[in-house]
């Protein structure tokens, strides 16, 4: 599927909001998934592989790819 440029920047600025959002101080200590993965690992990383399987993730990665 060819994207347009400006459907591209789209896509890329809601997706980083979106990543944005996950990791706000207004959701992630409330949201109990995200919060387990962020605490087990000592340095908070969550693989880009976790976030990229979200519902609202896999919109934009199947427009991004």
């Amino acid at each position: 599927m060819v994207v347009s440029p400006i459907a591209y920047a789209r896509d890329v600025k809601r997706a980083k909001k979106q990543v944005g959002f996950y990791f706000a101080d207004s959701n992630l200590p409330y949201d109990k998934f995200m919060w387990t993965l962020y605490s087990k690992d000592p340095e908070h990383w969550i693989p880009i592989s976790t976030i990229a399987s979200f519902k609202r993730m896999r919109e934009y990665a199947r427009d991004l790819i």
